[in-house]
């Protein structure tokens, strides 16, 4: 795990799971339970989608919201993975900021 500074959240965790010939990176922006998606914030997200190239965001069945990305080692060098460790925690910051307006406010805030 490798934490972010961020400018729309705090810090943000970029996960590393690594396979025999691949690793999953992924950061998980929101829990279903945090937020109240609506179809415009859903349409911002695929937006966002189509302008990035490795990363990708995505919403479970229960409306939990990652930034991921799945590679192969085969001939990844240093410079790749840290460009994709970059790139997952600034698309998560991202995304942070597009759920933004659908974010509950959290109990403590209240």
């Amino acid at each position: 795990m490798v934490i972010y500074a961020a400018k729309e959240e705090k810090e943000i965790a970029v996960v590393i799971i690594e396979t025999v010939d691949a690793i999953l990176v992924f950061a998980d922006v929101a829990a279903g339970r945090e937020v109240e998606l609506t179809s415009d914030v859903m349409r911002k997200l695929l937006e966002y989608n189509m302008e990035v190239d490795f990363i990708k965001a995505g919403i479970s069945d229960i409306g939990s919201i990652r930034v991921q990305t799945e590679q192969g080692l085969l001939s990844m060098s240093a410079k790749t993975f840290k460009m994709i460790l970059d790139q997952t925690a600034a698309g998560a910051d991202e995304v942070a900021k597009i759920i933004a307006p659908v974010r509950k406010a959290s109990p403590a805030a209240k």
